[in-house]
């Protein structure tokens, strides 16, 4: 499984830093975060150090006038609550296929509305067909994107519904974009995390390319469904989809604490709970361990005092994405049952590695990995092995999936 870079505010150099890193990579563009000029030079920049560009349109609520969104000449007109007619799809797919030529763009995202409750299901799939009917590029050359609400999400009925919707079109290339409970980093709902996990293995046996954007380390768990990448950025907004940000274009959650990402505990922690670590005697066990690329964080694990080492705000970021990274591209592996067996034994091993640190004294406050994120992930594995099991497994050879072995 692959990692995508969820392009946020600023995040140029830090893209083009990875990129140069890894010698290639995916960035999907914001056009929320960037206005026309700055998206052509943004997607010159990561083309000419090797990575490909995707554009997401982000039209999830084309009734809310964005200004920083609005102002793109593809954005719609619309009549109603997420009701665009089919002549402004038209208009507005046309734009989109013109931008992304002028772009490079690797492949196109077609735009697509929120399906927010069960009750818009029936307005959200006209939507999808107005789409894809307006839309004349080559299915193989285009994405289309899959928004569901949190609430939607929650309803099985309705996860199963969008199921039936896709295969009305001729895509098999979706682009997931979950709106994750409010009120907490991790997901402890087994019902939501279940049901996106069913949502991505039914996209992913139309054998297509499926990324699920904006997900943080819990979403590691994908890899049992099959998808071909998970997308992440730097700030916790580029981490989990929420409708605030396209609201109201200042929402934007600033970090005011420098956050170190530890691997094997799949938890963050600022760095002022290293140095209690470091005095506690536990802080290699939150060391990303052998096999995980070196980075700038290094130096928090060999300077006489955490708190006394250089470790900048782009420096967590970038630990963050490069082990992040790491992890996503060893978690799909052979067979679909060996894949299911790591990743719990991956959720397994947090859990311990977390609760023992936070036992010394070491909490990661929000970003702690704990027992009803544990809980929710182990639920949705068990539900996934016993809903799709004999149908993934026998396509997982099949699945155009980077496999570890």
């Amino acid at each position: 499984m692959e990692l995508y870079l969820q392009f946020g505010w600023q995040m140029t150099p830090t893209c083009l830093r990875l990129l140069g890193e890894w010698g290639a990579g995916t960035v999907i563009l914001s056009p929320r975060d960037l206005d026309p000029p700055h998206l052509a030079d943004a997607a010159e920049r990561i083309r000419a150090a090797g990575g490909k560009v995707l554009v997401d349109p982000q039209l999830y609520t084309p009734h809310e006038t964005n200004f920083r969104l609005s102002k793109h000449s593809f954005w719609p007109g619309c009549t109603g609550v997420c009701d665009v007619s089919a002549l402004e799809w038209g208009k507005t797919t046309r734009e989109l296929r013109r931008l992304n030529t002028s772009l490079g763009a690797h492949m196109q995202l077609l735009p697509g509305v929120i399906c927010s409750r069960p009750e818009d299901l029936a307005g959200w799939r006209t939507q999808l067909l107005r789409v894809a009917e307006a839309d004349d590029s080559k299915p193989a050359d285009s994405l289309m994107t899959v928004a569901v609400g949190h609430q939607a999400m929650a309803d099985t009925d309705t996860v199963h519904a969008i199921l039936d919707a896709l295969d009305e079109t001729p895509y098999r290339n979706f682009y997931v974009v979950p709106e994750y409970p409010p009120g907490s980093f991790f997901v402890a709902d087994p019902w939501w995390l279940s049901n996106l996990l069913d949502l991505a293995a039914g996209c992913a046996l139309g054998k297509g390319t499926v990324v699920v954007g904006y997900c943080a380390q819990q979403m590691l768990v994908l890899a049992a469904s099959g998808v071909t990448a998970v997308a992440s950025g730097t700030f916790q907004n580029l981490r989990q989809f929420g409708l605030q940000r396209f609201r109201n274009p200042e929402s934007d959650t600033k970090q005011r604490a420098k956050w170190y990402y530890s691997p094997p505990a799949l938890s963050e922690y600022k760095v002022t709970y290293l140095d209690v670590a470091a005095r506690r005697g536990v802080l290699q066990t939150l060391h990303p361990g052998p096999g995980f690329p070196t980075t700038t964080a290094e130096r928090l694990f060999t300077a006489p005092a955490p708190m006394s080492a250089p470790f900048s705000y782009p420096d967590a970021y970038e630990h963050f994405l490069i082990c992040l990274r790491h992890q996503a591209m060893n978690a799909t592996l052979s067979t679909f049952s060996v894949t299911v067996a790591a990743l719990e034994q991956e959720l397994d091993t947090a859990l311990q590695v977390a609760d023992s640190a936070a036992y010394a004294g070491v909490r990661g406050e929000h970003k702690q990995f704990g027992p009803g994120a544990h809980a929710a992930s182990m639920s949705a594995l068990a539900a996934l092995r016993a809903d799709r099991m004999p149908i993934l497994s026998r396509a997982w050879p099949e699945l155009p999936v980077e496999k570890s072995m």
